[in-house]
């Protein structure tokens, strides 16, 4: 039996408002590149999330998560694919 390391989750480091977009900051493992990662949103913290279109990028364990803003309250979490 051979067993592979678990890849760490992601860990959401920041937040912020820039102009009409969102901006989720998070890290990862150095090795991980932008396409192993999806950002999910959420009308409510306990709801269903889905997949949405971000652009994500980064490098060297930390990375980024650009979506623009629309409608109302957003919960947002970073699913590694």
């Amino acid at each position: 039996v051979v067993q592979l390391a678990a890849s760490s989750r992601p860990a959401v480091t920041g937040l912020q408002m820039v102009g009409a977009n969102v901006e989720i900051s998070f890290t990862a493992e150095a090795s991980d590149t932008p396409s192993a990662f999806s950002l999910q949103e959420a009308g409510t913290v306990n709801g269903s999330y889905g997949d949405v279109n971000a652009t994500i990028s980064g490098s060297g364990g930390n990375f980024k998560a650009v979506r623009a803003l629309g409608g109302g309250q957003q919960f947002y979490r970073i699913k590694r694919n």
